[in-house]
C-alpha cells in the first residue's frame, strides 16, 4: 500500500506491475517492461515513488504523479528478492539472491554499504521507524540487526523454524517475527543491548475458521483418529455448515456436492496401509477448515475392484502457437486425440493444457505434486511441441509458448534435467512420461538400454498385482539428441501416430497395454525413440493402460 492507503501495487511472475486505486477498485497503471519475474514492490514513505525489483537484476523507480521512470538501479544487484526504503527515503535497501543486502543512496545511486552477515538470501527486511537500524530476515533462519551509522552488526535473533516474515510496530518498540511454527514471536526493541532482544511474547496462531463445522455421520469416527475399513471402498456421509455459507468441500482432493441443509455423501477408494483422507471446507469469506480422517486397511480386507485399488490420471501438455518460435501444425491435434482415447478406452481422468507458458506448465506440475494419491494410482504425462538443445551446456529443453528465440542461457525454457526432478517428486507411485519433442532423448543424460521382460502369458490378475506393487518411473521420447518431424498439418506426427495406434489396440485380447508393448509400436519410427527408467523406479515395475472392461 501507499502511505495514504489509496494505492495498492503488486508484482508477479507474469513480469508485470499493477497499481490499483484501492478506493475505486480499479487498475490505474500497468508496467510491463521487465523481462523476468517481479519479486518485490515498495512505495517511498512520502508516496511519491514506486519501486519494483525482480529476477531481471534491476530496481526501477517510477513517479506516482505521472508514472514516468525516474531511476533505475542495477549496480551488481543480481536477482532481487526484497526492497524497502528508509523512513526519510534517502536510502533504499535491496536484498540479492547472491546473498547480501545493498544500501544505496537514492539521490546519487551510490552503494553506501553491502551487508553480508547472512549465510543465505534475505527474504524480508525493514528499517526501524527512527531510521537507525535495518532488520534483515533470511532463509538461514536468523534475523540480523544492523546499525546504519556504523554499518555494523549489533544484534541477531533466532534460529527460527523456516523464517517467513518480520514487521516492526508503528512506534518502533516491538518486532514481530513469523516462521512456519504457527507462532508469532514478539521482541522488545526499546534498547538494542541484551535487554533489547528479549522476547516479550509468543502467540499461538489461531485460524479464523471456528465458524466452519464438519461433522462425520458415517463412519462414526472422530477426525484425526484411525478408522479401519473392511473393504477398499468407503462411503462417507456427514454435514458441513458455516455462518458465512459453504463455498466448497473437497474430500481426498475431489469436489463434493453439498446439499442446502449441509449434508454430503462421497465414495472414495481406500488403499492398503495407513493413509490420510483430507477434508477441506471453505466459506464465502475464503476461510478454510482442514480435517483429516485416518484409515488403516489390512491386506485381509475385501477387494471390491477386480484388479487393483487405484485411478488413472493424465496430464497432457501441447503447444502449437509460440510468441517468437516457429509455429507447429500438429501437437494440439495429437494431444486431443490422445486425450479422447485415454478417456474412452481406458477411463483416464485427463487435463489438457494447450499452448501454455513456462510458468503455467510449472504451476500445473506443482498442482499434481500437491495432490494426494492412492498406492495403486497411475499418472501419465505427455508433452508435445518444440524442443531445444544447448550445445555449450549439453542440455535439452522444452519450449513453452513464451520461450524466447534469442535466449542463450535458456532461462525462458524448461530444462529436461529440471523436468526429470519435478516429475520424480510427484507423490504418485506409478508415472509414465512421454515426450514428443525434439532432442527429447536428452531427458536422460545417458543413452537408454533396451529390453523389457514379457509377462503376457501370466494370469492377468497376478500380472497386474505383481507390477503395481513396485514404484514406477519410466519414460519414452520421440528421439534422441535429434530433430523430430512435426508431420503434415492435419496428420499426426510420426511418433504420435504410432503411439495412438498403441492406445487403439486396447492392449490386445487381455485388455492391458504395457510399457514394453507401447515400445513395440513406436520403436520403428525414425528417428528411433529413447526409453528407459528414471528417478526412483523399482525393478519389476510397469505402467499399464487397462481398458475399462478389465477394470470392472
Amino acid at each position: 500500500f501507499s502511505p495514504d492507503s489509496r494505492l495498492l501495487a503488486s508484482g508477479s511472475v507474469d513480469k508485470k506491475v499493477f497499481v490499483w486505486d484501492f478506493i475505486e477498485g480499479k487498475v490505474i497503471h500497468t508496467q510491463g517492461d521487465s523481462q523476468k519475474e517481479i519479486t518485490s514492490v515498495a512505495f517511498t514513505n512520502d508516496g511519491k515513488i514506486l519501486a519494483a525489483g525482480g529476477y531481471e537484476g534491476t530496481v526501477t523507480c517510477w513517479s506516482t504523479s505521472n508514472w514516468a521512470e525516474v531511476k533505475k538501479l542495477n549496480a551488481d544487484i543480481g536477482k532481487v528478492r526484497a526492497i524497502c526504503f528508509s523512513p526519510d527515503d534517502k536510502l533504499i535497501a535491496i536484498s540479492r539472491e547472491k546473498k547480501g543486502v545493498q544500501l544505496i543512496d537514492m539521490y546519487s545511486s551510490y552503494v553506501v554499504a553491502t551487508l553480508k552477515e547472512h549465510k543465505d538470501m534475505v527474504n524480508d527486511m525493514e528499517f526501524s521507524t527512527d531510521g537507525k537500524y535495518l532488520f534483515t530476515g533470511s532463509l538461514d533462519n536468523t534475523i540480523k540487526i544492523h546499525d546504519l551509522d556504523s554499518k555494523q552488526l549489533v544484534g541477531s535473533l533466532g534460529p527460527y523454524y523456516h523464517f517467513f516474515s518480520l514487521n516492526s510496530s508503528v512506534g518502533g518498540q516491538q518486532l514481530a517475527v513469523v516462521d512456519l511454527s504457527e507462532k508469532v514471536q514478539l521482541y522488545d526493541l526499546k534498547e538494542l543491548g541484551i535487554k533489547g532482544r528479549s522476547k516479550i511474547a509468543s502467540t499461538q496462531y489461531v485460524s479464523l475458521t471456528e465458524d466452519i463445522r464438519v461433522t462425520l455421520l458415517e463412519p462414526n469416527t472422530p477426525f484425526d483418529s484411525v478408522f479401519i475399513p473392511q473393504s477398499n471402498k468407503l462411503v462417507i456421509k456427514g454435514t458441513v455448515t458455516s455462518k458465512n455459507g459453504v463455498a466448497s468441500l473437497t474430500i481426498n482432493n475431489q469436489e463434493v456436492k453439498v446439499a442446502e441443509n449441509g449434508f454430503f455423501q462421497h465414495e472414495t477408494q481406500v488403499a492398503l496401509g495407513r493413509w490420510n483422507i483430507p477434508f477441506v471446507a471453505r466459506d464465502f469469506n475464503n476461510n478454510r477448515l482442514v480435517k483429516t480422517l485416518i484409515t488403516e486397511r489390512s491386506a485381509n480386507a475385501s477387494e471390491d475392484s477386480h484388479f487393483r485399488n487405484g485411478k488413472d490420471y493424465a496430464l497432457i501438455i501441447a503447444t502449437d502457437q509460440y510468441d517468437e518460435l516457429q509455429q507447429l501444425s500438429n501437437p494440439v491435434f495429437d494431444a486431443t486425440a490422445i486425450q479422447k482415447d485415454l478417456e474412452e478406452y481406458y477411463g483416464f481422468e485427463t487435463k489438457l493444457l494447450k499452448d501454455p507458458t513456462r510458468v503455467q506448465i510449472q504451476k500445473e506440475i506443482r498442482n499434481h505434486t500437491e495432490r494426494s494419491y492412492s498406492k495403486g494410482d497411475q499418472l501419465f504425462i505427455f508433452f508435445a511441441g518444440h524442443g531445444e538443445f544447448d550445445k555449450v551446456q549439453k542440455m535439452g529443453y522444452i519450449a513453452a509458448r513464451d520461450s524466447k528465440k534469442e535466449d542463450d542461457i535458456k532461462d525462458s525454457y524448461l530444462s529436461y534435467a529440471n523436468l526429470r526432478e519435478y516429475v520424480n517428486n510427484i507423490p504418485c507411485e506409478h508415472i509414465l512420461l512421454v515426450l514428443d519433442v525434439c532432442y527429447g532423448g536428452t531427458f536422460n543424460p545417458t543413452v537408454a538400454s533396451r529390453g523389457q521382460e514379457d509377462f503376457t502369458d501370466m494370469d492377468r490378475q497376478r500380472f497386474i498385482m505383481s507390477k503395481i506393487k513396485y514404484r514406477t518411473r519410466k519414460y519414452i521420447t520421440s528421439g534422441g539428441n535429434t530433430y523430430v518431424s512435426d508431420g503434415i498439418k492435419g496428420n499426426h506426427s510420426p511418433f504420435a501416430r504410432k503411439f495412438i495406434e498403441a492406445l487403439r489396440s486396447r492392449g490386445g485380447e487381455d485388455g492391458i497395454l504395457t510399457f514394453s508393448e507401447i515400445v513395440s509400436f513406436v520403436e520403428k519410427v525414425e528417428p528411433g525413440p529413447t526409453y528407459n527408467e528414471f528417478g526412483t523406479n523399482e525393478p519389476g515395475s510397469d505402467f499399464m493402460f487397462i481398458t475399462d472392461e478389465k477394470k470392472k
